[in-house]
């Protein structure tokens, strides 16, 4: 898994397959640019089998962001 916020490279999991769990990896003290930012997520599996990504954005109160952006 890469994963990229505005064309930087902000997060990397190349160990081996493992059960998704939510929160197991967490990037903390990013930054948003206001208006708009690309994110781009990658998950490549190498061998057969299934593959998931779960991708959750919250402030720095673990809120969901659009609950935070209303607060």
């Amino acid at each position: 898994v890469k994963v990229w916020l505005n064309g930087q490279p902000i997060h990397t999991y190349a160990e081996r397959r493992r059960a998704i769990m939510q929160d197991d990896d967490r990037i903390e003290g990013i930054i948003l640019q206001k208006g708009w930012n690309k994110l781009v997520a990658k998950c490549v599996t190498v061998r057969s089998g299934g593959w998931g990504l779960l991708l959750r954005i919250a402030d720095d109160k673990d809120r969901p962001l659009m609950t935070a952006l209303k607060a």
